[in-house]
């Protein structure tokens, strides 16, 4: 049986390899791939839970993403300030993916939204979650500039290989 400190060492390959099968085994399809591609849901997903396993407080152990996110920009204020900054943000990021996400699910089902076929409608919906007031365009700009930064950051604190982009 390993120990402790063992298992606590083989984390962090052991989440990058995990997060290297999922690019592999579902890459992402483009922009509005809001959960499985580069940047999206799933990559803080996997920040969050690694760095609560690597940390190993029961006190930062939190049920949900949106929850743990803010336990470890807590937990960083006084001691990792740039570190709290990043946590803070992906909170910010994953409101944006999952409130994208719940709408393109209950108006497109398991599709996924493609530019030149989502309607007025849909966009200006869009637009209205994501608080964007200067149009679809700025909207999908701002979502490539997250996931950008969002997949920055797993490359970083998940140690990956550069995949797709």
């Amino acid at each position: 049986m390993k120990k402790r400190s063992d298992r606590r060492k083989a984390i962090p390959g052991d989440v990058s390899d995990m997060r290297a099968t999922l690019y592999r085994e579902k890459p992402g399809k483009g922009l509005w791939d809001l959960k499985t591609a580069e940047g999206g849901l799933i990559d803080i997903e996997f920040m969050a839970q690694k760095e609560m396993l690597l940390r190993a407080r029961p006190d930062l152990i939190r049920p949900a993403t949106a929850l743990a996110l803010s336990g470890l920009a807590e937990a960083d204020e006084n001691e990792n300030p740039g570190d709290a900054e990043d946590w803070y943000f992906l909170r910010a990021a994953l409101h944006l993916l999952s409130s994208l996400q719940q709408i393109q699910r209950l108006a497109l089902g398991d599709a996924e939204a493609e530019d030149a076929a989502i309607p007025e409608g849909l966009k200006n919906r869009f637009c209205r979650a994501a608080a964007e007031e200067d149009g679809f365009e700025a909207l999908e700009e701002r979502l490539r500039e997250v996931k950008k930064r969002v997949h920055s950051m797993a490359r970083e604190k998940l140690q990956l290989k550069t995949t797709e982009s």
